[in-house]
């Protein structure tokens, strides 16, 4: 694991990305466009929404086919806190 400061350092070698910013569909699509840009062709982009549809988040990449969706609790609307 290794801090960086930018997020083109963070995920310039990256197999796995995990994006958790704010739930709202353009907040995630900018940050996947951004993370896009600069994450390796191969690495898989994660979102840890929590309600936000994976089909509507992906449209914002190239290659939607690395869009997936971890959320710790799945589905996080059934699991009792």
């Amino acid at each position: 694991l290794t801090a960086a400061d930018a997020l083109a350092a963070a995920v310039s070698g990256a197999d796995i990305i995990q994006e958790t910013v704010f739930e709202d569909y353009d907040v995630k699509r900018e940050a996947w466009q951004k993370i896009e840009a600069s994450a390796p062709t191969t690495a898989v982009i994660v979102s840890s929404t929590s309600g936000l549809l994976i089909s509507k988040l992906a449209i914002a990449l190239k290659h939607p086919e690395r869009a997936l969706v971890a959320h710790p609790f799945n589905p996080p609307h059934l699991i009792k806190l």
